[in-house]
């Protein structure tokens, strides 16, 4: 689409670039490394978040402004942002491209089998998606998605987190975020990855 000349960072349903799930930070310079390697494009430096000053450009008019205090990455193709929580137990992954099709429902499904691929968890349980209108200057439905799971990576380790899936049924213009955290930081650190969501509409 021309309305997203970036270069693709991983092969995913999106175009050109679908949010692909990286480990946690524990193991994020391996896996950064293995990308660089692969022909990917790695992540800008960490830099904490300043708040409504310091949002970031996703799309044509689109952007994300980081919760106060969290840490982003952006990626270089500047259709990529990873925002991490302040002590590290949470984090928020968003891509904006093109989809597919102008179906949320299976933009969604397509983005998440990539996600839970990409990052080797196991024991996935995903609750029925949920879908509706968005009062949006560039979007018009929303589906969500709860998940938790357990990382291959780390025996025991588990994740519960939501997906989200917004779209442009008109020009197939999409927006895919992974939320994560550990179980007992989810609740805690839930209310501003929702506001980081919402602040693309």
């Amino acid at each position: 689409s021309t309305l997203f000349p970036y270069t693709t960072l991983f092969r995913s349903p999106f175009t050109p670039g679908n949010c692909a799930g990286r480990r946690l930070r524990r193991d994020r310079v391996a896996v950064m490394a293995a990308a660089v390697t692969a022909g990917f494009a790695s992540f800008a430096s960490p830099v904490p978040s300043a708040g409504a000053d310091a949002s970031i450009t996703l799309g044509p008019g689109i952007s994300l402004t980081p919760a106060e205090g969290w840490t982003v990455q952006e990626d270089v193709t500047g259709n990529q942002v990873e925002v991490d929580n302040p002590d590290d137990t949470a984090k928020l992954e968003v891509t904006v491209g093109s989809g597919q099709t102008g179906d949320p429902a299976k933009e969604l499904d397509s983005n998440v089998q990539q996600f839970m691929q990409n990052y080797g968890y196991t024991n996935v349980n995903l609750a029925p998606p949920v879908s509706g209108p968005v009062d949006s200057r560039f979007f018009q439905q929303r589906v969500t998605q709860e998940f938790t799971a357990i990382d291959s990576t780390a025996p025991g380790t588990a994740h519960k987190g939501m997906f989200t899936e917004l779209m442009n049924t008109t020009t197939t213009m999409a927006a895919f975020a992974a939320f994560q955290a550990g179980p007992d930081a989810y609740d805690a650190a839930s209310p501003e990855a929702t506001q980081m969501i919402n602040s693309m509409l």
